[in-house]
């Protein structure tokens, strides 16, 4: 009886999910995307506009997770849902983006992590790819072979130990050689060679777009740790956290190149590491109890 009761609590929910089906936008990622574990992708896309209007929504999907600015301003910081809504269907975001606009030029970049893999509470789609629309009378923004996309290579998997295989995230190493600087602002010069499209909406593998069920996550800004306390040997810091948080660490690096800076949490062994000369403010959000812990490594 549990069972029964609890496919149709199941098919309810999807019934009263608000679906979207008349999309412009088309799903699009870069030729040399493979779509393998852990990749990322970086997008960007110049439009012109002449008269700012009061709203414009911006809905917003991909598998798995994503970070958008708007004239180099952060306008969602991981945004996106592990899909969910069923095996084969896949969340939408919609994001107010006027008040980021100007009148004439902007710039739109996104960050794209797909993790590509299964775990106990995503289903791969097997496809790393953005869909982005935005539209509005005199105002269209669809995600098609106009945008601009590449495999952001600074982004690296690490070596053992990994996550557990409940995960479908991986750790994450970040290579400040191969960094992109400047890539997700107005002002940037190198380019990206130019997106294709690879999917239409309603179709396998990311299925139909349902709007997520829940806000997105809100930034609080930087926050001070309560305590920071040295190593004896000066090469690790242990940063202790004001209480059992999701966080993003920020940190300013001043290093060889080449360097490696280990960063782990106290309630899991693994990490995401770094080699850098660089500010870092990593995306990804950790899961910690009541400490962060950094060590260098040549």
């Amino acid at each position: 009886m549990k069972k029964y009761l609890l496919l149709l609590a199941f098919i309810g929910m999807l019934a009263s999910a608000e679906v979207k089906t008349d999309w412009k936008a088309r799903w699009i990622s870069t030729e040399r995307c493979q779509s393998a574990s852990n990749t990322w992708l970086a997008y960007r896309k110049t439009v012109s506009i002449d008269e700012v209007p009061t709203a414009l929504t911006a809905h917003i999907a991909t598998d798995s997770k994503y970070w958008l600015w708007i004239n180099g301003r952060m306008v969602v910081s991981e945004g996106g849902l592990k899909r969910g809504p069923s095996p084969y269907d896949t969340y939408y975001d919609s994001v107010e983006i006027a008040p980021y606009l100007v009148p004439g030029e902007n710039t739109i970049a996104v960050l794209v992590w797909h993790f590509g893999k299964n775990g106990f509470s995503h289903v791969n789609s097997g496809l790393a790819a953005l869909l982005f629309e935005a539209i509005a009378p005199g105002i269209e923004i669809v995600s098609d072979k106009s945008w601009n996309c590449t495999v952001y290579d600074a982004y690296q998997n690490t070596e053992a130990p990994l996550p557990n295989f409940r995960l479908a995230e991986s750790n994450i190493r970040f290579d400040a050689r191969l960094a992109q600087e400047g890539w997700n602002t107005p002002g940037f010069t190198n380019t990206f060679p130019g997106a294709e499209v690879v999917s239409v909406v309603g179709k396998a593998p990311l299925g139909k777009l349902v709007k997520r069920p829940i806000p997105l996550l809100k930034d609080y800004g930087l926050k001070e740790y309560p305590a920071v306390r040295h190593s004896a040997g000066g090469d690790t810091l242990f940063c202790r956290l004001p209480y059992n948080c999701r966080f993003t660490p920020y940190l300013k690096v001043e290093a060889p190149a080449g360097h490696t800076i280990r960063m782990q949490t106290d309630n899991y062994q693994g990490g995401q590491r770094k080699q850098c000369t660089c500010r870092i403010h990593h995306p990804r959000w950790h899961a910690g109890v009541r400490k962060l812990r950094l060590d260098e490594r040549a």
